[in-house]
């Protein structure tokens, strides 16, 4: 299990605090694509993000 923790930047907003667990490791790249957007003809103009402070890593398991 890895804690992914990062501070979100978009355009016209403010910055957010962002904390996930996945179970696969991802990479600073892989987390900005999944807040960016591309253009859509008629519905937006698209919008790209910028990570600050990312940060992954793995969480060990507490033995049963």
């Amino acid at each position: 299990m890895y804690k992914i923790t990062a501070i979100i930047h978009k355009d016209g907003g403010n910055p957010v605090r962002w904390e996930h667990y996945s179970e696969q490791k991802m990479s600073k790249k892989e987390c900005a694509d999944r807040f960016s957007c591309d253009s859509v003809a008629g519905w937006t103009c698209g919008y790209r993000v910028v990570l600050e402070n990312y940060r992954c890593r793995e969480l060990r398991q507490k033995k049963r």
